[in-house]
């Protein structure tokens, strides 16, 4: 394979520099920049990877997005596919919704396995979500399902 040497014009350079001192870019990108100064440089591949911490197959990627399709392509990370998020605003306010409300019968209160299944039974979720997921979605807003003085449901006993 041939190897093609990386060679920043005086504006690209001045371009890295601003952005490596900028401090408002993302971490991830500032490294980005910081290997095409090096490779600009004329540093080696696995001397550039040793030297931030990356594999030298990452920085083979840089070099070849940069050499393929310039320098902003090169400094940012391509969308990433990732599955879409299952557990959406909706299906969180469900959620909370749910545990704020009387317990089931037979039950003093809603422990997370119930939120769980009650999820499945309305059909809010199309797959069987995780308790510690719950656990999790409660724990953002303080709510806690094994506490006493938690949620609607008091309000309502202390109202009646």
């Amino acid at each position: 394979m041939k190897t093609t040497k990386v060679e920043l014009s005086a504006s690209e350079k001045e371009r890295l520099g601003q952005f490596i001192n900028s401090g408002s870019a993302k971490a991830r990108e500032i490294k980005h920049a910081n290997v095409l100064v090096k490779l600009g440089a004329g540093w080696k591949q696995n001397q550039i990877a040793e030297a931030f911490g990356l594999s030298e197959g990452t920085v083979i990627r840089i070099k070849q997005r940069f050499l393929e399709e310039g320098l902003e392509a090169a400094l940012v990370d391509k969308a990433r596919s990732g599955g879409p998020k299952r557990i959406t605003g909706e299906v969180k306010a469900v959620i909370i919704a749910t545990a704020c409300s009387q317990a089931p019968e037979g039950h003093s209160r809603w422990s997370l396995r119930l939120l769980a299944a009650k999820m499945v039974e309305l059909a809010v979720v199309e797959q069987p979500i995780s308790h510690n997921t719950i656990g999790e979605i409660l724990k953002k807003t303080n709510l806690n399902p094994g506490k006493n003085n938690n949620g609607v449901s008091q309000l309502s006993e202390r109202n009646s």
